[in-house]
């Protein structure tokens, strides 16, 4: 099984999404497709972020998320996938770090990232003898966390069978699949229509979850 995982944050919220899928290939083949339809659409795309894709391309962004989440079939109705799961905590700031704004403190935005992903990881839909790697998207101060999640990793599957590492999305491409169901789901919380984004990822959401983590 292979996990990539990425955040998406407000003033409201910490959101830690994960896109679950049996090997990276079809991932990949998910972001050559993303590929295709902008260029199609004649809209050069260095890389997908929803929140970019949200502000100047909204129409594309439903495009990608539909092509994500479903597969067609010729002459037959489309169909959600079923080989992909998506995994999903989130974080309720407290009305002292709203005041920050979008971004908690360097210090315990870490925190809060260790008990998403704890909680995270306690939710995959993991079968017994099943070998884990886990890709995180990299930030600054990423490097502090790695000892910390490695551990939790570990206590949820074993040393041999697991791995975790945090990369840059411009390698890591599936990343970038990670990145628009964190911010979808972001918004969905808040309450945002979002033009009705949020209904491709629900035949795949395999849980979502609230995670309270201690001051």
């Amino acid at each position: 099984m292979v996990v990539f995982i990425d955040e998406s944050q407000d003033p409201h919220l910490f959101v830690l999404a994960a896109v679950v899928a049996d090997d990276v290939v079809a991932l990949n083949t998910t972001i050559g497709r993303f590929r295709t339809i902008s260029r199609r659409a004649s809209i050069p795309v260095r890389e997908y972020h929803e929140a970019d894709l949200h502000r100047d391309q909204p129409q594309l962004l439903t495009k990608l998320l539909k092509e994500m989440t479903v597969i067609k079939r010729k002459k037959r109705r489309e169909m959600p996938r079923w080989d992909l799961t998506i995994v999903a905590t989130y974080y309720l700031k407290s009305s002292t770090e709203q005041q920050y704004g979008t971004a908690l403190p360097h210090t315990r935005l870490l925190v809060v990232y260790r008990e998403l992903f704890r909680a995270l990881m306690e939710a995959l839909p993991l079968k017994p003898g099943e070998s884990l790697d886990v890709v995180c998207d990299d930030f600054t101060g990423s490097d502090k966390l790695s000892l910390c999640v490695s551990n939790i990793l570990i206590s949820r599957i074993g040393a041999v069978s697991s791995s975790v590492r945090f990369a840059d999305s411009t390698r890591e491409k599936p990343l970038q699949l990670a990145d628009l169901v964190a911010g979808t789901i972001r918004r969905h919380l808040n309450g945002d229509a979002n033009a009705g984004r949020f209904q491709f990822l629900t035949p795949l959401l395999h849980h979502i979850g609230v995670v309270s983590v201690k001051k």
